[in-house]
């Protein structure tokens, strides 16, 4: 939670190893910033809604598309939300498509929501689409060997 208090006092002391803090000053006791560092295991990237980016994408964490790409995307996870739209391949671990797609899916896991439509092809080992979605293209569904 983030302290005024301590942030006002912040700004008004000196800082540096010269510094004469008292042992009641809460943020000499502390590692010097002002929250708590949150390092997720698994890192997320979000193309928010109205965003339009354009380049290629490789990410050890999640994707999520909600604005518009323009680029190949590599990650564990890839979410292409309602209002998204993707133009390129899409290599990853699981695949959800709720927007729109064109390209090339390679995934263990792929899911086409009810709102997705995809143009190109779908190679995955299991594949759950949704009545109401869209897809052109060649789907290729095959056991792991």
């Amino acid at each position: 939670m983030w302290n005024k208090a301590a942030f006002c006092l912040r700004a008004a002391t000196p800082a540096g190893p010269e510094a004469d803090r008292s042992d009641n000053d809460p943020v000499s006791k502390s590692d010097g910033t002002l929250g708590p560092t949150l390092e997720p295991e698994h890192p997320s990237s979000v193309i928010s809604e109205g965003v339009i980016a354009r380049g290629d994408i490789s990410s050890p964490g999640s994707v999520h598309v909600n604005g518009a790409l323009t680029g190949d995307v590599e990650a564990d996870v890839v979410h292409v939300g309602r209002n998204g739209s993707l133009e390129g391949n899409v290599q990853a671990r699981q695949v959800t498509v709720a927007g729109q797609v064109n390209g090339e899916l390679r995934c263990e896991q792929a899911s086409l929501q009810s709102t997705a439509l995809l143009t190109g092809s779908i190679e995955a080992f299991t594949l759950q689409i949704e009545a109401g979605a869209i897809t052109e293209g060649r789907i290729r569904v095959e056991n792991r060997v």
